[in-house]
């Protein structure tokens, strides 16, 4: 299966002009994950997180490598 359109920076809880705060962008990467969980890829993760600072331009950038892992499907459920 393919995976699910991830969040844009305001959803991750990253917006524009907001303050650049390391928990924002650590918090940022379960929300990444999340959309792919519920696409029925169990197991994601963040494979690679560069973060680049500009103090000159006080700006933040940051570029997360994402591994959604297998597509999984349950099977049948039978209860006895």
């Amino acid at each position: 299966s393919e995976a699910p359109p991830l969040p844009d920076r305001d959803a991750l809880g990253l917006p524009a002009g907001a303050p650049a705060r390391a928990r924002a962008v650590i918090d940022a990467e379960g929300r990444l994950l999340t959309p792919l969980r519920r696409a029925g890829f169990p197991f994601p993760s963040v494979a690679n997180r560069d973060a680049a600072v500009d103090h000159e331009a006080k700006t933040l950038d940051v570029r997360y490598t994402i591994d959604p892992g297998p597509f999984a499907r349950f099977g049948a459920a039978v209860f006895t």
